[in-house]
């Protein structure tokens, strides 16, 4: 099972800010989870994922508007 957290900007559930999501993807398909890091700032959200020692990955063209970017 691999772990991805996924950043969105501004997405409904969470209009005043960035939030990064943590999703499950094994062969069954991706799941997300209860956990979740909320900032206003994308700077300190992509810095706290750096201190946990995940590398970005670029948005691809196919994801939704709001995803900005994913971290694993």
């Amino acid at each position: 099972m691999l772990a991805i957290w996924v950043i969105f900007d501004h997405p409904t559930d969470y209009p005043v800010g960035y939030i990064a999501r943590k999703f499950l993807v094994s062969v069954d398909g991706d799941h997300a989870t209860q956990c979740t890091i909320r900032s206003s700032d994308l700077t300190d959200l992509r810095r706290s994922l750096l201190h946990r020692g995940l590398m970005r990955l670029p948005r691809d063209f196919a994801d939704e508007p709001q995803i900005l970017e994913n971290w694993f």
